[in-house]
């Protein structure tokens, strides 16, 4: 089996090393990066397990590989560079599996004709294959043959070493684990917040990743630095939880949120978890089972006292716990992947056929996921508008993550995304 992936950084680097190492004695497992990663970890892993890890090869190198699988993997986000490889891979025959590591109800959006050119569609989340965008036929070819692998790697929550302490403290430390940045936390996170330090005072809240400027400037702008920490990247996430009274995870309604590993890594803890009422977190998150789900400051503020209150805490962390236990093995999700390999390599190798589908012009490759912006993206290539500018989320204005910067970045020859990208750094500006 071979795997394809732009790179093996965060969390797709855990989920796809986690699956091939669970794999490792079942299955003969390869894996192509189309770049080098700027971290060596998963790389290191999965080479500690004899597991052949090819970096950056040639077009025609990995046409060879292809070839020679027996089933190919294409570990699909949106990247320019898998794009960029899908087009280039149009005459090689293989058994080929797409694994969605974005939930495709959001931008990057995921692109129905696009799915039903593989012989099975894999997806990270349950909210997948309820995309309002796919027609009423092509929802029901892709469920027919969909599944969900979850994004979780090798995690084993059954061993993790659970909360303890829940006693009420004076200082409310409310945490946090992943993007810190309004690609993906609610843009009102900071009202909230403004309001939950009013109401308790004590507070500290404890955000583990790497936060945008944009956020850090707003914490300043709004005087609220000296109730957030940011301890940045760290090895040891699980013992920072433990320590948190409370894991609130703030997401905005766009979120391209899937498996989410923040908020199972806290549920195997026994941490009480408090996320929106939104479509991602509704799909993991059952209201008074393994977390609480609130739709407003008020009801944020309400659920916090609630938690202080009696055993509330202690009694839905460890709750949270058996859920998370019960729901999320590895070892079941490794035996559902080897289920659908039996049954896809029963299929004949054919050629992926998408021409009609990935253009020649990277411009029109990136807005075929784009989707609801398209529009505005094609008006905003004619003419400068600060109103339309306003109008595009924030996601596409990222480094990273399919945006307008990453597609310029790797299409410097192409004139509209150049445009594009000049348009929204000004913006910025």
């Amino acid at each position: 089996m071979l795997h394809i992936t732009s790179h093996l950084g965060g969390g797709v680097g855990k989920a796809i090393s986690g699956l091939i190492m669970s794999g490792k004695n079942c299955i003969d497992s390869q894996i192509i990066l189309l770049e080098k990663p700027e971290q060596m970890y998963y790389v290191d892993l999965l080479v500690e397990q004899n597991i052949s890890v090819v970096i950056e090869p040639e077009y025609s190198k990995i046409i060879d590989i292809i070839s020679k699988s027996d089933i190919v993997v294409i570990n699909w986000w949106g990247h320019p560079l898998m794009i960029k490889l899908l087009k280039m891979i149009s005459n090689v025959e293989s058994r080929f599996f797409i694994w969605n590591h974005i939930n495709g109800y959001t931008y990057p959006y995921l692109d129905g004709k696009l799915l039903q050119k593989f012989d099975e569609i894999i997806f990270t989340s349950e909210l997948s294959k309820q995309n309002q965008l796919w027609s009423q036929d092509e929802k029901q070819n892709i469920v027919d043959k969909s599944h969900v692998i979850y994004g979780m790697g090798n995690f084993r929550p059954q061993k993790i070493i659970p909360k303890k302490n829940y006693e009420i403290k004076e200082i409310y430390t409310i945490g946090y684990v992943g993007t810190i940045n309004y690609a993906k936390m609610n843009p009102d996170i900071l009202m909230y917040y403004k309001k939950v330090i009013k109401h308790f005072k004590n507070v500290k809240i404890i955000m583990l990743g790497e936060p945008s400027e944009k956020f850090l400037g707003d914490i300043k702008k709004n005087d609220l630095n000296e109730y957030f920490i940011f301890p940045g990247f760290v090895d040891n996430v699980i013992d920072f939880c433990r320590d948190m009274d409370v894991f609130a995870y703030l997401l905005t309604e766009n979120s391209y949120a899937t498996t989410e590993n923040s908020l199972i890594e806290a549920m195997s803890v026994g941490l009480p978890i408090v996320v929106l009422d939104n479509p991602v977190e509704r799909s993991i998150i059952k209201d008074k089972i393994n977390g609480r789900i609130v739709k407003s400051p008020e009801e944020f503020i309400s659920v916090l006292e609630w938690l202080r209150c009696d055993d509330n805490a202690k009694k839905l962390g460890e709750s949270a716990r058996e859920y998370c236990i019960r729901s999320y093995s590895s070892e079941h999700n490794f035996n559902e992947f080897y289920k659908i390999c039996i049954e896809g390599i029963k299929k004949k190798k054919h050629i992926l056929d998408l021409e009609d589908i990935i253009k020649d012009n990277p411009f029109e490759n990136f807005l075929f996921q784009a989707v609801k912006e398209k529009k505005l993206f094609k008006q905003l290539i004619k003419k400068n508008n600060k109103k339309i500018l306003k109008k595009i989320p924030d996601i596409y204005k990222e480094k990273n993550k399919g945006s307008i910067r990453q597609f310029a970045k790797y299409f410097p020859e192409c004139i509209e995304l150049q445009i594009l990208e000049r348009r929204i750094n000004n913006d910025d500006n």
